[in-house]
């Protein structure tokens, strides 16, 4: 009995199935069922420069293609790619991603993507909308509502392009895609996350790994989540690519931000 538990835990999984094929696969995330057979299936995004189309549903049963889309140029990074909570009132969650490349749309914008159908619902064009010259997609979140029509609001995240060399976090309405706030970086905006409120109104505030050039020291920075005004920001010890959070019972919740310089900090989220 013993022998038999060891050798099924060793043993290679079984491939439940394989599918698409056309270029490299940066992220694959569960939707809820699409196709109505009790099953959360597979939104899956390629690499932008890979030959469309560059999104899909997949069926979580058997590998089937769904849907898929040849107009969201694909994305650079595996944060770039989220599932939100449904945006247009079909029923079915939807997807939310920040693409890389070109000057127009689809390059460098904030695509909402529905996710029953694959159509594009609105997109946000960074190089038309940005305070600064912001470069490629990097990372999309999503946060509660606070424009008061009980649909999420939409959050990405953008690098650095010249003259301004600047990054830039864009809060966007999960209804239209209307700029609700903006926010300037230093650098390119690496990662963010949602978190909880701190400043009372009831909005969750915004935690923003940044850094890839050199441009500055601090590296992590919480934003407030109604009207994206620095709270704090801090050196996180080097470029941080990703941020998360953290709760627990016995301190107050905090940020955990790994960097490219060997180090994983971790920082209440009420305290720099």
């Amino acid at each position: 009995m013993i022998f038999l538990l060891l050798f099924l835990i060793a043993s290679p999984p079984e491939t439940l199935w394989s599918s698409i094929g056309n270029g490299g696969v940066y992220s694959a995330v569960p939707i809820e069922d699409v196709t109505g057979d009790g099953i959360s299936d597979i939104i899956a995004a390629l690499y932008y420069s890979d030959p469309e189309p560059t999104l899909y549903a997949i069926s979580g049963a058997d590998g089937a293609v769904i849907w898929n889309s040849s107009d969201c140029k694909g994305i650079w990074g595996n944060e770039a790619l989220s599932i939100v909570p449904d945006c247009n009132n079909d029923g079915y969650q939807d997807v939310f991603l920040s693409t890389p490349g070109g000057y127009t749309p689809p390059g460098r914008c904030a695509i909402l993507v529905n996710g029953f159908t694959g159509e594009v619902i609105w997109f946000w064009s960074a190089y038309q909308h940005a305070p600064v010259s912001a470069g490629w997609g990097y990372t999309t979140d999503f946060m509660n509502d606070f424009t008061g029509d009980e649909i999420t609001e939409l959050l990405a995240g953008f690098g650095t392009s010249s003259p301004d060399n600047k990054g830039c976090v864009a809060c966007l309405d999960g209804a239209t895609g209307d700029t609700l706030w903006t926010a300037v970086c230093d650098d390119a905006v690496q990662d963010l996350k949602s978190l909880v409120d701190i400043t009372g109104d009831d909005i969750e505030e915004i935690a923003v790994g940044i850094g890839g050039n050199g441009y500055t020291d601090y590296t992590l920075v919480l934003l407030d989540g109604f009207s994206g005004d620095f709270l704090w920001q801090i050196d996180a010890g080097g470029d941080v690519h990703s941020v998360s959070f953290c709760d627990r019972e016995d301190t107050t919740p905090y940020i955990l931000a790994s960097t490219w310089d060997t180090t994983v900090g971790a920082y209440h989220i009420g305290h720099a």
